[in-house]
């Protein structure tokens, strides 16, 4: 092992896989750079396969950083000879450019901090200068929030009622109140009469929106309530508000939901439902469309309480089965096999009629 040889190869600008190579090489030579390891050892050093090791060896040695020689005769290994003069010569220059680079380093850091005492000087002597950022934040943690004052306690929970939806723990016993900063700390609020009494279903909604006045957020509360098929606002909605959706949400989903003979998963027909944005045609075929299935080819199923065999309406939504055909028979007349040309849901209402049955589950 050469100690000297490796700390010179440390200094080399070589690539990794290179410099630990010669490394390995170094930690078995000897002071004259004489070594001869196996390839099988350097490829352990190394981390690397003996294919690796050889394709490697070769590039050193058409660099000129070592001679290869194969010793002749069986059981005789390959001798690897580092040229020392040059990995010390290379190294000398390399120790050379990195300490005109911390120089230089220095004299920059030098000629800061001059000016850094300049800037205070002339501080010192009368001319105002603004404070940084950075200085702003160390004096004032976090500068977007205003410090907190006090809060006062919540009142008695019989007491509590939402200023925005009107729902009281009466209505709700297990949510929650919270008091409401109307304009949000982030935009400069703060406590006093800054604060309402808010459920948190309203609290959540609500965010860090800013409103003029408290109208305005009630508004934007009941149409955001009603906007979204989340399982959570759709049972508040039936405490908030006195329970009705706001005069321009579109409430043609519940008169569909409540017309399906199957009420089941809610949030998904919502969804579905949502994403179709049906016109108020295509709103007055499917709820003729539930009407007629419901009173022909579902009327068995839900006679005989096998709710198994009526797809969800989330499911009947996305596959927009209002345009199913509806067979123009009777129920006797299918039980014998007989088949007829099917009709749509209006042609099969004006000859049937509606029996108006439907399924809870």
């Amino acid at each position: 092992m050469s100690i000297q040889l490796m700390a010179d190869i440390f200094n080399l600008n070589l690539s990794p896989g290179l410099k630990l190579l010669l490394l390995s090489l170094a930690d078995n030579a000897n002071d004259a750079g004489h070594a001869w390891p196996s390839q099988d050892t350097l490829a352990i050093k190394v981390s690397a396969t003996t294919r690796s090791v050889r394709t490697q060896t070769g590039i050193l040695e058409a660099e000129d950083w070592l001679s290869i020689t194969e010793a002749a005769g069986r059981g005789h290994g390959i001798h690897y000879y580092l040229n020392v003069e040059k990995i010390r010569e290379e190294a000398t220059i390399r120790k050379a450019e990195v300490g005109e680079i911390k120089a230089e380093k220095a004299e920059v850091g030098v000629e800061r901090r001059k000016l850094t005492t300049r800037k205070a000087e002339v501080g010192v002597s009368g001319n105002h200068q603004e404070p940084s950022q950075r200085t702003i934040n160390k004096e004032n943690k976090n500068p977007y929030n205003p410090p907190k004052g006090i809060v006062p306690p919540l009142p008695s929970s019989d007491m509590r009622v939402c200023s925005y939806c009107g729902c009281g723990t009466k209505d709700d016993p297990r949510g929650g109140f919270t008091w409401d900063h109307f304009l949000p700390q982030s935009e400069g609020g703060l406590e006093g009469e800054n604060l309402i009494l808010s459920c948190n279903a309203c609290n959540n909604i609500k965010g860090k929106a800013i409103f003029d006045t408290i109208e305005e957020a009630r508004l934007y509360i009941h149409k955001k309530l009603w906007s979204k098929p989340r399982q959570r606002w759709i049972d508040h909605r039936q405490i908030a508000f006195d329970g009705l959706p706001p005069p321009f949400v579109d409430n043609h989903f519940q008169i569909f939901y409540q017309l399906y003979p199957l009420h089941v998963s809610r949030v998904e027909a919502e969804k579905a439902w949502t994403k179709l944005r049906p016109s108020p045609d295509l709103v007055d075929t499917i709820l003729q469309a539930v009407k007629a299935q419901t009173a022909s080819i579902w009327r068995d199923h839900i006679a005989k309480k096998e709710l198994q065999y009526i797809p969800y309406p989330a499911t009947w939504l996305r596959g927009q089965k209002w345009d199913d055909e509806i067979p123009d028979v009777s129920t006797d007349e299918r039980q014998n096999g007989n088949k007829a040309p099917g009709v749509d849901a209006r042609e099969w209402i004006r000859r049937h009629g509606l029996p108006g049955t439907h399924a809870e589950v």
